[in-house]
């Protein structure tokens, strides 16, 4: 049998996590594919090693072959880019030949790890990637009363129009299954310099397409995100794309690769949608959402030519 482990990080999200782990027992396997789960947690309290444990003896308690199996770790590295890097050294311990993450704060579809495992199994694709729905519900599936400028709003909207298939430059961890074996090719994982920014895992699957490894868009392997009540706001729309556009100069110039059309690009970008912001309340809230997170990003990205540091904007 083959062997995958799925890596989440958790930090105080109980609810979630359980809502996740839940929905990962119930996908679909591939056909001779042994799963094993891995949480680490980076709560100062442990707190998730009970409900974690008691989900493990259940899956022990189950008896016979169970083709899954689950793991808990309590680690108190400073930075998510630590956590992740901890995921990685654990699950190379139970010599897999794939690494999956998914966020404690989305749960699988039934066919996720099934439309994965098949396309990296039968195409010459080292990383397989697919698309982040976002759910306006709490833990318990309920519908939130949210209003549409939000649901509308263009960060929420994902990238779902990619085409199956298609080649992509980088990945996310919040649904990714890339080749165990990509981890000695790396002069490091993911960059522990990013501290407490967010940002890491687009560098890091970044940094593997540029050694030549194919990254392919499965579209069909969805993941579903909760949106907390907290995240349907202005201010956190600002804050997530003020710190997206920080961090797409921010890796060109940690990568030595910003360029001299990089800073005219984005000065501009500021100047347009500084412009096209104070009409944008004449178009309606929706509109009006958009181009105020359009401007979150450029403004990142503006702060960015000038920075040399991961900057601490945006904590959720």
């Amino acid at each position: 049998m083959k062997k995958v482990v799925v890596g989440i990080c958790t930090y105080n999200r109980n609810d979630l996590l359980n809502l996740c782990l839940d929905r990962i027992y119930s996908v679909q396997l591939p056909k001779d594919v042994h799963l094993d789960v891995i949480v680490v947690d980076n709560s100062a309290e442990a707190a998730a090693k009970d409900l974690v444990e008691q989900k493990a003896r259940v899956l022990a308690n189950g008896g016979g072959e169970d083709p899954l199996k689950l793991h808990y770790f309590s680690f108190h590295g400073k930075g998510i880019a630590s956590v992740r890097n901890e995921v990685l050294r654990r699950a190379k311990v139970l010599q897999p030949d794939y690494i999956a993450f998914i966020d404690d704060d989305e749960f699988p579809s039934e066919n996720w790890l099934v439309k994965l495992y098949s396309r990296i199994e039968n195409s010459d694709a080292d990383v397989v990637t697919g698309p982040v729905v976002y759910n306006f519900i709490d833990v318990n599936l309920n519908p939130l009363n949210v209003p549409d400028w939000i649901k509308n709003n263009s960060y929420f909207k994902g990238k779902y129009k990619r085409p199956d298939g298609h080649i992509c430059m980088t990945a996310s961890t919040n649904n990714v299954l890339f080749k165990t074996a990509l981890l000695d090719k790396m002069e490091y994982w993911f960059d522990e310099r990013y501290q407490m920014m967010t940002g890491e895992d687009i560098d890091f699957f970044e940094r593997i397409h540029r050694l030549g490894y194919k990254i392919l868009w499965v579209k069909d392997a969805i993941v579903n995100e909760v949106v907390s009540p907290n995240r349907c706001n202005f201010k956190y729309i600002w804050k997530r794309n003020f710190n997206n556009g920080y961090l797409r100069i921010f890796n060109k110039k940690k990568n030595d690769r910003l360029q001299v059309k990089h800073y005219f690009g984005t000065i501009l970008n500021a100047l347009i949608f500084l412009l096209l912001f104070a009409f944008s309340i004449f178009g309606g809230l929706t509109t009006f959402s958009n181009c105020y997170g359009k401007l979150a990003f450029s403004m990142g990205a503006f702060v960015s030519l000038f920075k040399s540091k991961a900057f601490v904007f945006y904590k959720d």
